[in-house]
């Protein structure tokens, strides 16, 4: 009995050594899966931004694994792998805001690998500490936009306001813009702190950086690796132990069309690829190469419309022989003052009849002309002005180079400048439109004297992309500030936007777009429009 009871008692243990080995083998899995969410390692989240934030679905992306970083208790601190030049300024706008938040609860560190432009440093600026390699790219902050175009309703169209199709004011759009870019140098100068070493002004400039120069004006804390900055994202959390975990890696991002997969030196990034995405109007937080190589393509020239139907008389003629890049549609201002004021104008559209149309004529208007004048034609313009006509000249620096308009302008001591004038004190909205308040008329022995007719009643006027104009015998002329920029050059001066010369008979002007709507409704434009037709026509 004893015998059967110690072999029954051994088969028990053995079944239950069995059944324990069993249950064993098919739960350890599902234990040791528990166990490390129980006893889970510190990690450090790793989020690269590699290419373009432009499509809503790549913001939505960057988004939900800031979210996932920023919910997961076993991440402790979060790594930026950086390499973009920007995107839709909403985007980096979010993402700005959504890191700064993270910031608060878990350490934030960028490092950039190669490209940290507009947008993507405006991402950088928003961690708690910033590494960059010594020749990776970093700045150009600011923004750019697709105007809005002006929307004229149809008649089986009604719509409560003049904005309503729109949506925005085209003269209100520059100053709107000026409010993003103050944004985003603001986000960048709060974020940064007393660590930022660099003005306003230059910042304004938008100028990129190599990661030893950005260090040094306070744009990145340190030259190094990413390897480095997942270490300073260790130390700044408190940690020693981790583990690296790439959420670009355990979230793929599935969108097809996403643009953070082009390169930030992409060449198929183009305007008309953006307005696709956005249509304009837009704004970008962006910087590519490849799209400044777009925008500065050959000058634009404008079809000549059929100016003939428009002739009415010879008292104005105007230059439309020499490729002038402008449209009849652009100086309906100009031409609506002429007819009211009860004159008459023409168009030259054949330079063998210059002489012929000049016989008649008091003023001859020159805008913006992308063919040089000929010696014969210079001469007979010269020879007008000499018995007592008007000569008005105005430029258009980012449309055409100034050789064309310059072989006339030569002719009477003149020299309109190549390059565009800018200001960070005295401008509308963009840099680009310079505000001028000092008006003045000076002898050929350099004694000023009050401002003349041309500028009666006039306080303030905004040049719009403005040569630089020139002349050794300034009859009267108007005055930028001192604080003033000539592009190319980056010579800060104060510049004369307008000059009248060769005794009050020539009109030099370095800004077409100052006559153009809606940039003619701002301040005194349209005043000194009114000025400028009745100095030249009286007389």
């Amino acid at each position: 009995m004893q015998k059967y009871k110690e072999t029954g008692f051994k088969l028990i243990l053995i079944s239950l050594l069995i059944v324990s080995f069993l249950v064993g083998f098919f739960l350890s899995p599902l234990l040791f899966r528990f166990s490390s969410i129980l006893f889970a390692p510190n990690q450090i989240g790793i989020i690269e931004v590699k290419g373009y934030v432009l499509f809503p679905q790549d913001l939505d992306y960057l988004l939900s694994l800031i979210n996932y970083a920023k919910l997961n208790s076993s991440i402790k601190a979060v790594v930026l792998n950086i390499n973009s030049g920007g995107g839709s300024a909403y985007a980096f706008e979010q993402l700005y805001y959504s890191i700064r938040l993270l910031s608060k609860t878990k350490p934030v560190v960028a490092s950039v690998s190669g490209l940290a432009a507009s947008g993507g440093y405006y991402l950088a600026a928003s961690a708690n500490y910033i590494y960059a390699t010594p020749s990776s790219l970093v700045g150009s902050i600011g923004v750019i936009a697709s105007m809005p175009s002006a929307v004229f309703p149809p008649s089986n169209i009604l719509e409560t306001g003049p904005n309503k199709l729109s949506g925005f004011d085209l003269r209100r759009f520059p100053l709107q813009l000026d409010e993003v870019l103050k944004n985003f140098i603001n986000n960048v100068k709060e974020s940064r702190g007393s660590r930022l070493n660099v003005s306003t002004e230059t910042l304004q400039k938008a100028e990129l950086y190599l990661g030893s120069e950005a260090k040094s004006l306070g744009l990145v804390d340190e030259l190094g690796s990413l390897q480095q900055a997942i270490e300073k994202a260790a130390s700044l959390a408190g940690i020693s132990n981790y583990k690296i975990l790439i959420l670009n890696e355990l979230i793929p991002n599935v969108f097809p069309y996403s643009t953070l997969a082009k390169s930030p030196f992409s060449q198929n990034l183009t305007f008309s690829f953006l307005n696709e995405i956005y249509p304009p109007p837009a704004i970008y937080c962006l910087y590519s190469p490849f799209l400044s190589n777009y925008l500065s393509q050959a000058f634009t020239f404008y079809p000549y419309s059929n100016v003939q139907t428009l002739q009415n008389g010879n008292d104005v003629v105007i230059d439309y022989a020499h490729s002038n890049a402008f449209s009849t549609q652009e100086i309906e201002s100009l031409l609506t003052k002429i007819v009211l004021k009860g004159y008459s104008f023409s168009f030259l559209t054949d330079s063998f009849s210059l002489q012929e149309k000049l016989a008649n004529a008091k003023v001859f208007v020159v805008i913006a002309p992308t063919t040089s004048f000929s010696d014969q034609e210079v001469e007979a313009i010269k020879s007008f002005v000499d018995r007592g006509g008007k000569l008005i000249l105005i430029s258009a620096p980012l449309r055409t180079p100034p050789s064309a308009i310059n072989s006339i302008a030569y002719k009477f001591a003149i020299v309109f400048s190549s390059g565009y004038l800018y200001s960070f004190r005295n401008y509308w909205g963009i840099y680009r439109f310079i505000v001028v308040s000092n008006f003045s008329s000076k002898s050929s022995f350099g004694s000023s004297i009050s401002a003349s007719p041309l500028f009666r009643n006039i306080s303030k006027l905004v040049v719009v992309s403005s040569s630089a104009v020139y002349s050794n015998n300034i009859y009267e002329a108007a005055y930028t500030s001192n604080k003033t920029y000539l592009f190319i050059t980056d010579k800060e001066a104060q510049y004369t936007p307008i000059v009248v010369s060769y005794y009050g008979r020539v009109f030099a002007i370095g800004s077409l777009d100052m006559f153009i709507q809606p940039f003619v409704g701002l301040y005194d434009n349209e005043k000194f429009e009114d000025n400028l037709l009745e100095a030249a026509l009286s007389g």
